[in-house]
């Protein structure tokens, strides 16, 4: 099977006699062909970027459940959330600022504004909110005593805290919650090896949609070439030209991720149709 499967995939690279035989072969054919390529080719995605994404996004996780616990406050900070009401046992309004490295990370401004930012948040529960101190606070979040303010869109969005919302939030609680969340990190990496080529397949089976335009420039160089297939065989051959287009851009996108991608992928699926749809490959013109 496998043999036979890249023997289709090197005729379907370069292959005249190959198209012309397509003509007879009934659509679900080339369906299945390209499911098939399409699987073999997120598989081959996921094990590549396995090697860089799980390690990645378990380093992620470790660090950001240590940052979590180093980036509390050491004072005995503690925030009370009854019934919708906040209050806390320091004095206000209280100030996180936001550490160095985040700042070097780029969390330091509003979205697309100038206006630099230098609190994570910042807890008012004794005044009303106001859309001034919003903002000569710098913060990202401002807490009053029934809201959460923060910035999205470049505006200022006031949430209103439900009066169904009761919790209490100190250092010892946030480390034990993490301690209970990180036996769980490793399920993580069952999720990507699971999703990630299910999500990859989607992606591909997606051109699928785009090959309803490319099957009218594939039906146009046809009759260019004094030969008429019609609409459906167009699109069918079109599965089979997006063979050569679909590795290239996915090898490129895989090791070279830098590299416009763009238009390339139309480019060499109409340089692969020239070459291959030979005149006396095709039916003659009626």
């Amino acid at each position: 099977m496998i043999m036979n499967f890249l023997k289709e995939v090197r005729a379907s690279i370069y292959g005249p006699e190959y198209y012309s035989s397509l003509l007879k072969k009934p659509f679900s054919y080339s369906i299945k062909y390209f499911l098939f390529l399409a699987v073999c080719l997120a598989l081959f995605s996921t094990i590549v970027l396995s090697f860089s994404v799980i390690p990645t996004v378990n380093s992620f996780l470790i660090t950001a459940s240590t940052k979590i616990i180093d980036y509390y406050p050491n004072d005995g900070f503690r925030i009370v959330v009854d019934h919708g009401k906040v209050s806390t046992n320091v004095a206000e309004p209280y100030f996180l600022k936001i550490p160095d490295e985040l700042k070097a990370d780029g969390l330091s401004s509003y979205g697309n504004t100038s206006s630099s930012l230098e609190n994570l948040f910042v807890i008012d529960t004794k005044n009303h909110f106001s859309i001034d101190d919003f903002y000569k606070d710098r913060t990202i979040l401002l807490v009053t005593g029934d809201s959460i303010a923060y910035m999205k869109d470049q505006s200022v969005v006031i949430q209103p805290i439900s009066s169904n919302v009761s919790f209490v939030v100190d250092k010892g609680i946030v480390g034990s919650f993490i301690q209970k969340i990180k036996p769980y990190f490793a399920i993580v990496d069952w999720f990507i090896i699971i999703f990630l080529p299910v999500v990859l397949f989607v992606g591909m089976a997606l051109n699928l949609v785009y090959l309803f335009i490319f099957a009218l420039l594939v039906w146009a160089l046809v009759r260019m070439r004094d030969a008429d297939i019609g609409y459906k065989k167009s699109y069918q051959l079109g599965i089979h030209l997006m063979t050569l287009p679909l590795i290239i851009t996915t090898l490129l996108w895989l090791f070279i991720p830098i590299m416009d991608v763009s238009y390339l992928f139309t480019v060499i699926a109409i340089v692969v149709a020239a070459a291959n749809l030979k005149k006396e490959s095709l039916f003659p013109l009626n």
